[in-house]
């Protein structure tokens, strides 16, 4: 006589850690100056979504962005990032 025995096992899979996210980026430039923006982003759920706002009225979904001001001034640069479970983190910078 042969015995079978099922076992179900369930794990639960959770992320060790939090989803964060940095901007590297110039401290200060020059009008029409070519700058290097680059979302360093850890933890959380790779793929991610990228979604910068360089305020200008200039956006980019891109980790890793070349972009230039055309105007003098002072600009608050965001990004949020998203990562593949939906969780979310933003930060900003001024340039």
């Amino acid at each position: 006589m042969t015995i079978m025995v099922k076992r179900s096992v369930t794990f639960d899979v959770t992320n060790a850690q939090a989803l964060s996210a940095s901007i590297e980026a110039p401290a200060s430039t020059e009008v029409g100056q070519l700058n290097l923006f680059f979302a360093r982003v850890s933890g959380g759920v790779p793929p991610y979504t990228f979604a910068w706002n360089f305020g200008d009225n200039t956006t980019s979904t891109e980790q890793s962005v070349n972009h230039a001001y055309n105007i003098e001034g002072t600009y608050g640069v965001t990004l949020q990032v998203r990562d593949s479970t939906g969780g979310t983190d933003n930060s900003q910078n001024q340039i």
